[in-house]
């Protein structure tokens, strides 16, 4: 009988405490499901955490908790896979700050009001928010953080307040969908790739207010058609315009004192640059950029459709980038004055059958069309649009520059003579006709990624096995490598 009353007791134990267990998970899980506030430093207003996985696809975040304002959205609140079904949150009036991350990844999420309240907006607080379409920034916010609105590639409009100073690093970049937007004039200034990749902007308005437009600001908006720099901005940053493909024309004002490299490389619509005749750094010299002084050519506006360009004799230098991806010109006439040569200044220029220097330059020669130094000891630019399939390096050569050979597309093979040491950073990148070439075992260095997507290609090596020399990644896509060959 005892045992009997005990084994009911202990299936009355059992019974009693599965639903305990039941009713504190089901406690734990409805707790997952709300919204979820920690206590501020101050002791008198909360923040929102955000929440577990929710179900709801519209948030409401109340103005009060335990009596107390809700005050700031806390870094992360809402950001991950737990809340990639919310469509809409509603941020009410006592909110005074968005944190870092706050909707990130927030794939779902089509609508968010801020309020007036909200004076400042965390870095990378709705990077992600794909859906996203439109957000109004109140007059009250003075900050946006670096990457706030990073790849929300719905985003067609944006309203910035006049009280935000300055765009931050990134922060709509990579908005595809973004076909226009007015700054303020309390801007001034345009943070590092701000806009690039904003690949459907067609215009944008810059305030007087703004002074520097800094490194990649528009990379790559290729739908940007004109742009307009007030003669209150001084500096623009390298990397600047790159790849404004519909770009044809741009002014530059007496007020700019300083223009990165590459600003406007890849420009492949423009013909025309601009220098206020008043600029005391920079002027312009039948579309192109030059330094005032002339000694220094910056940027040739590839978008003309001359097929021969003779450098004036005023120049010293060329700098990087100065004609990189001109696709039209077949020919450079390079005179004796030219001192240095920038890097990359012909890379992309896939028409190019002839860089031809003056004799009596003390610093370069031709060879067949290609550029050399003076004494022929490095070939610095194969004439890559050139149609030979096959390419002996002279015997005078002892160093293949870097990107020497950099996306030649008809080369089918090259023969290195035995007198070169030496092979550059990416010097035969993206040559993907190339099927063959023989290193010789004289070679003890070659460079970083310099067989880079050379899908085509196998490489005969004299040396039995790597040399010290060579970086680690020499041949990053693995290329098919015979060693110890002997041309048998």
């Amino acid at each position: 009988m005892k045992k009997k009353n005990l084994k009911k007791k202990i299936l009355i134990g059992v019974i009693v405490g599965v639903l305990v267990a039941v009713i504190i998970i089901g406690a734990l899980l409805l707790l997952d499901e709300e919204l979820k506030f920690v206590l501020n430093e101050d002791g008198e207003s909360y923040s929102v955490l955000g929440s577990g996985p929710y179900s709801d696809t519209d948030v409401v975040i109340p103005d009060t908790y335990k009596g107390k304002p809700v005050t700031k959205i806390a870094d992360r609140a809402f950001s991950g896979t737990n809340c990639a079904k919310i469509t809409s949150i509603t941020i009410p009036d006592s909110v005074e700050s968005i944190g870092e991350w706050a909707f990130a990844g927030c794939t779902s999420l089509t609508s968010i009001e801020i309020p007036d309240s909200v004076t400042s907006i965390g870095g990378r607080a709705f990077d992600g928010c794909l859906s996203l379409v439109s957000i109004e920034i109140p007059d009250s916010v003075t900050s946006i953080g670096k990457e706030a609105f990073r790849d929300c590639l719905s985003l067609t409009s944006i309203e910035i307040s006049d009280s935000v100073t300055s765009i931050g690093d990134y922060t709509f970049k990579g908005c595809s969908s973004l076909v226009s937007i007015e700054l303020p004039d309390s801007v001034e200034s345009i943070g590092w790739d701000a806009f690039s990749g904003c690949s459907s902007l067609t215009s944008i308005t810059i305030p007087d207010s703004v002074t520097s437009i800094d490194s990649g600001a528009f990379g790559g908006c290729s739908s940007l058609t004109s742009i307009e720099i007030p003669d209150s901005v001084t500096s623009i940053g390298w990397n600047a315009f790159s790849g404004c493909s519909s770009l044809t024309s741009i002014e530059i004002p007496d007020s700019v004192t300083s223009i990165g490299l590459d600003a406007f490389s890849g420009c492949s619509a423009l013909t025309s640059i601009d220098v206020d005749e008043n600029n005391e750094h920079y002027k312009s010299i039948n579309g192109d950029l030059y330094s005032k002084s002339g000694k220094t050519l910056i940027q040739y506006a590839i978008g003309k459709k001359d097929t021969a360009f003779s450098i004036p004799d005023s120049v010293t230098s060329i700098d990087s980038y100065a004609f990189y991806k001109c696709t039209s010109l077949t020919s450079i006439e390079i005179p004796d004055s030219v001192e240095s040569i920038g890097r990359y200044a012909f890379d992309g220029c896939t028409s190019l059958t002839s860089i031809y220097v003056d004799k009596n330059n003390e610093h370069y020669k031709s060879i067949n069309g290609d550029l050399y130094s003076k004494s022929g000891k490095t070939l610095i630019r194969y004439a890559i649009g050139k149609k030979g399939i096959a390419f002996y390096i002279p015997d005078s050569v002892e160093y293949i520059g870097d990107y020497a050979f950099y996306d030649c597309t008809s080369l089918r093979s090259i023969e290195i003579s035995d007198s070169v040491t030496s092979i550059g950073d990416y010097a035969f990148c993206g040559c993907t006709s190339l099927t063959s070439i023989t290193i010789p075992d004289s070679v003890t260095s070659i460079g970083y990624w310099a067989f880079l997507d050379c899908d085509s290609l196998t490489i005969y090596c004299e040396a039995e096995s790597k040399p010290s020399g060579w970086d680690y990644s020499w041949n990053p896509t693995d290329c098919p490598v015979v060693w110890g060959y002997t041309g048998k």
